[in-house]
């Protein structure tokens, strides 16, 4: 779920009204989706590694590990409606025109002590570009055109999420999303100031070895960050949190007192529906699945009266279904990843390139040289 967060940033788009086409250059490697892939692939070998929630500072900030939200145990029964501006890419947003998104998932693997994790990875990627791949692959109904910039650390291939913008302005209507998910969760102590927990899994997708970003809405039960010491020893160790600093290239890491990640079976997706929309299974649970998920929690509505929440577990008997879709899904997933990571990496390093998808047609692109938002040195050294 996309964040609010105050004026303070750039609200501008950071890419041009034409951001898909922008810089490109000749056609690397033109792809088709796979019509002979048959069985079914389980992600497999899911493990948590970091994770980090942005702070509301006038320069970018991550508190590393943080925490999510918890959810609250309440149902609320009325919250307003969303309003004001609200984040579509924070990553992106946050970092800026120069600064690579991926950025936050560096700093926090180093502060971590976890930068061991990027032997042997095959790619690096936010959610988000897996799930528009996804709907590519399978030819999902509703498909838009996309953008994913594409460069090469080492063995492993980088997917940078790219987007006409990365903050909006809601203008009118738009439901309750937000303001329900700040009426369900409390924010743990320390990330009062929080505008967005972000986690980082490693991942076997069909032996395609994967670092994987995504958002957390919340989590169930109260999160490390608030039970590991009594309670006066944090608030004097968060009294005192700004001294706990450390600087990464374009980006400023703040320790959380606890250094435990939140457990992947507490991981909960929030959505809210009115009660007369049925939810598009068969684009939600791959959201889930792709990120191993382990709850949804669904609140339906009546024009912003809220019933009580539902519970899904991505295991449940009732997601049966689904979870085989998602299953076969990824075979098609897979077979086109293993393609475009072939080409990338034939390119190399120091080669911005760019997977653009328009209509039904999705290829690889070359980009002009100096354009894009690369990781740098600092980075690429890691690998």
């Amino acid at each position: 779920m996309s964040r609010p967060y105050r004026s303070q940033y750039n609200t501008q788009a950071t890419s041009s009204p034409s951001h898909v086409t922008k810089d490109l250059q000749q056609v690397v490697k033109r792809f088709t989706p796979s019509v002979t892939a048959t069985g079914a692939i389980k992600i497999s070998d899911v493990q948590a590694v970091a994770s980090y929630s942005w702070l509301d500072e006038s320069t970018p900030t991550v508190l590393v590990p943080g925490a999510p939200a918890t959810w609250a145990n309440r149902d609320p029964e009325r919250v307003p409606q969303d309003s004001g501006r609200t984040f579509i890419d924070q990553n992106s947003a946050r970092m800026g025109a120069n600064r690579s998104p991926l950025t936050p998932i560096f700093a926090a693997l180093q502060d971590l002590g976890k930068l061991e994790k990027l032997r042997g990875l095959d790619l690096v990627t936010d959610r988000n570009n897996l799930r528009k791949l996804l709907r590519w692959a399978t030819r999902a109904s509703g498909l838009e055109d996309f953008r994913i910039d594409v460069e090469v650390a080492g063995g492993t291939v980088l997917f940078t999420r790219t987007e006409k913008r990365d903050a909006t302005f809601i203008n009118g209507f738009q439901g309750y999303g937000h303001e329900y998910e700040k009426a369900a969760t409390t924010q743990p102590l320390g990330s009062e100031r929080a505008t967005g927990h972000h986690r980082i899994i490693s991942l076997s997708l069909g032996g395609i070895k994967v670092l994987l970003r995504f958002e957390v809405d919340a989590c169930t039960g109260t999160p490390a960050i608030g039970n590991q010491v009594e309670e006066d020893t944090l608030t004097a160790a968060f009294a005192s949190l700004t001294t706990n600093t450390r600087r990464f290239p374009g980006l400023t890491v703040r320790r959380s007192v606890s250094r435990t990640i939140a457990p992947q079976s507490t991981i909960i997706e929030l959505k809210t529906r009115a009660a007369r929309k049925a939810l598009d299974w068969r684009d939600t649970y791959p959201q889930l699945y792709l990120s191993q998920t382990p709850y949804l929690y669904l609140a339906k509505h009546e024009r912003g009266d809220f019933m009580p929440v539902e519970r899904y577990e991505i295991t449940g008997p009732e997601l049966r279904r689904y979870a085989g879709q998602a299953e076969v899904g990824m075979v098609k997933l897979r077979d086109v990843l293993l393609q475009i990571l072939e080409y990338a990496k034939e390119e190399g390093e120091g080669v911005g390139m760019s997977l653009v998808c328009q209509g039904d047609g999705l290829a690889l692109y070359r980009r002009k040289e100096g354009t894009g938002r690369a990781v740098g040195e600092d980075i690429l050294a890691m690998f």
